[in-house]
């Protein structure tokens, strides 16, 4: 790894959530009831990613030492495992709900957007008007700038608005 001490933090970390997660699973009377809990779905899947990222290191290696003892060109499947790998590194960020339970400021943010969840959806929906609108007014505007600065097609225009509102 490039960072030790990070590895070290995160290897640590996931031992100690898995533990914990076994030790509320096995101590558990009623699993069903253990199951039904939304906040233990969500300590699964903080604990998921991490060790779906190790399995597919282990196979990255597998693959890349085939290759070598092949020497084939495939990259379509070592592409189609980094994909999955993003994927599966962008899903450890679901770890923050675990902290849920133990701060009460994240809890009654949690019952504020769930709440308040219509007027939150209006008010995302009407950003999400207004950017597209934008974008559709500053594309054919900055089109033809010769500066280098200027937005290519429609997804600029759109990340310029969104950026900017």
């Amino acid at each position: 790894s490039e960072y030790p001490v990070a590895f070290v933090i995160e290897v640590l970390t996931n031992i100690w959530f898995s533990a914990e997660f076994l030790a509320r699973l096995v101590s558990c009377p009623n699993k069903f009831q253990f199951w039904s809990k939304l906040m233990n779905w969500v300590d699964l899947l903080a604990i998921i990613p991490y060790y779906m990222g190790l399995m597919l290191t282990l196979y990255k290696n597998k693959v890349i030492v085939d290759q070598i003892l092949e020497q084939s060109d495939d990259v379509d499947t070592v592409s189609k495992f980094f994909k999955v790998l993003r994927i599966v590194k962008i899903a450890r960020s679901i770890r923050i709900f675990k902290l849920a339970r133990h701060f009460v400021s994240l809890q009654v943010l949690a019952y504020t957007l769930k709440s308040k969840m219509n007027e939150f959806g209006l008010l995302v929906m009407f950003s999400a008007m207004g950017a597209i609108a934008f974008s559709a007014i500053i594309y054919p505007l900055e089109k033809e700038r010769q500066d280098g600065e200027r937005i290519e097609d429609m997804f600029d225009g759109l990340w310029w608005s969104f950026i900017t509102m």
